[in-house]
């Protein structure tokens, strides 16, 4: 499903720094608009008219209340593959130019949105390009066939972000520079494209890829090229297109921050590589301490600039994820504590105490972490009383869309390992406590359940304050021995399911 775009953009900075998962910075999916009835799963037979119907239907699908949210992430799926397999039939059966187009425009969707899902983009981004090729060799200017070259070119920028995110043929420093350099020509030919299709095609998917052109420029460029950006912004200023209009707001987010978070992913690369290599984590170091310096210079400028406060925040926690609370690095959280404590605002005092839980969170690993919530019937959960068992803490709420969205895959983990010795502990920040009743009451969860809430009413800590923990879903892995493994992961992450197998597989001392 696809995010809206100013989501999509974080998404890509979640990847950088990871208090939420995400997939790529552009979600090749349609977004969906309404779900009819409890019964759109069902498919009709052979019958034309119901055909017809039936993927238009899916074709024009969004959950509207939470209730309908949770069972779309649930069935999601499951939804497009009988979007796909009911455009077939219909494609088999329709004899005028009308259903036919509804075929394939339904076939196109589905396989777009099946190819979404990162985990599930190498199954369905084949047989998407096949069919995208097979309608342009038929019909070369037809309006599905225009809406499949521009699916085509969004493919091309997933292919590029994959390489760009996971680096699976990288072994050295070398490898990975060479193919960012690789992946930075490629980008700039694909750009050209890009333009060249909004400029004939405007009005086909223009939005989308205007999205992807902003974020690419920004992500890909080796060295931000400032005159190319500012000349882009200044097209897009002078365009009649209303979707022109409707993304400039994402190019000066971008502009004003993703080179930093662009350094932030090269660097966290860099020490990746570098493995037990002291010299190399030095300079890694060095180069950190460097920009560092760089966004404290450009904070101190101007410290009311949301960006740049940001942009220094988050070399600041990756930095402390890296080397730990090295001192060069308490100093620089001592500048934005000064500047967080100085402030007449209650919720910028608050962001100081946040600042001394992100040194906590981003210590933790190899060390054990204090937690003791309440669960709504009062019983006390405390963390040490987990040690023999892997645990996966997980911080959510009911209002959260991307914490529901996750639970799919906290379930599926927890079905496979519970019996191997792995737990749950969700622990809600739902101010209101009847809201997170009536959702247990609803929806059994089969993990452990606690409340922030209920805990601070019986005069205990919010663990998401005392944690730093500003964004959710976010995860923690404790492993048997009671010691945390990762501060921060997700269930989804492709190299989750062999960090824990391999904590299951470790005996505690």
């Amino acid at each position: 499903m696809q995010r809206c775009h100013l989501a999509a953009l974080f998404a890509a900075i979640c990847w950088i720094c990871p208090m939420l998962y995400s997939g790529p910075p552009f979600a090749v999916a349609q977004k969906p608009k309404t779900i009819l009835s409890d019964d759109f799963l069902t498919m009709p037979g052979d019958d034309l008219p119901a055909l017809k119907e039936y993927v238009a239907r899916l074709m024009d699908c969004e959950p509207q209340t939470m209730d309908e949210y949770e069972k779309w992430v649930r069935v999601r799926e499951t939804a497009y593959s009988s979007l796909r397999d009911a455009s077939e039939n219909l494609l088999k059966i329709a004899a005028e130019p009308a259903g036919i187009a509804l075929g394939q425009k339904g076939k196109l969707i589905a396989l777009e949105n099946l190819a979404g899902e990162d985990k599930d983009f190498a199954e369905y981004a084949p047989q998407l390009k096949a069919y995208a090729d097979d309608l342009i060799r038929e019909a070369p200017d037809s309006e599905n066939t225009i809406y499949a070259r521009a699916v085509l070119l969004e493919i091309q920028y997933r292919e590029l972000y994959r390489r760009q995110i996971h680096h699976e043929d990288n072994k050295t420093k070398e490898d990975y520079l060479r193919q960012l350099k690789e992946i930075n020509d490629d980008w700039l030919v694909l750009e050209k494209s890009m333009r060249d299709f909004i400029e004939k095609y405007p009005g086909t998917k223009t939005r989308d890829l205007l999205s992807v052109l902003i974020v690419g420029m920004c992500f890909y460029e080796m060295e931000t090229d400032q005159e190319k950006l500012a000349v882009f912004r200044e097209c897009l200023e002078q365009s009649d297109m209303e979707e022109a209009k409707e993304v400039l707001p994402q190019y000066d987010y971008l502009v004003e921050g993703y080179d930093s978070y662009k350094v932030i992913l090269k660097l966290r690369r860099l020490h990746n590589l570098a493995g037990d290599n002291k010299q190399a984590i030095d300079e890694v170091r060095r180069e950190f301490r460097r920009y560092l310096d760089t966004q404290r210079a450009a904070f101190q400028d101007n410290r009311n600039h949301s960006v740049k406060r940001m942009c220094y925040v988050d070399y600041l926690e990756n930095a402390l994820r890296l080397f730990g609370s090295e001192e060069w690095i308490l100093e620089h959280f001592q500048v934005l504590k000064e500047f967080y404590c100085s402030s007449d605002d209650p919720e910028m005092n608050a962001r100081a105490e946040r600042l001394d839980g992100m040194i906590r969170l981003n210590t933790l690993t190899g060390n054990a972490m204090e937690f003791e919530a309440y669960q709504l019937d009062g019983t006390k959960i405390d963390i040490r009383d987990f040690r023999g068992k892997v645990v996966l803490m997980d911080y959510w709420a009911t209002w959260c869309g991307p914490c529901i969205a996750s639970f799919p895959a906290v379930e599926a983990c927890y079905e496979k390992y519970r019996e191997q010795g792995f737990e749950v502990i969700a622990y809600s920040i739902d101010e209101d406590l009847e809201t997170l009743r009536d959702y247990e009451e609803k929806h059994t969860l089969p993990w452990i359940s606690t409340s922030s809430q209920l805990t601070q009413d019986k005069g205990g800590r919010n663990y998401a304050d005392y944690y730093g923990i500003s964004g959710i879903p976010h995860y923690i892995l404790v492993g048997r021995d009671g010691n945390v493994l990762t501060p921060a992961t997700h269930p989804a992450m492709p190299d989750f399911s062999e960090m824990l197998e391999n904590a299951l597989r470790t005996e505690a001392e």
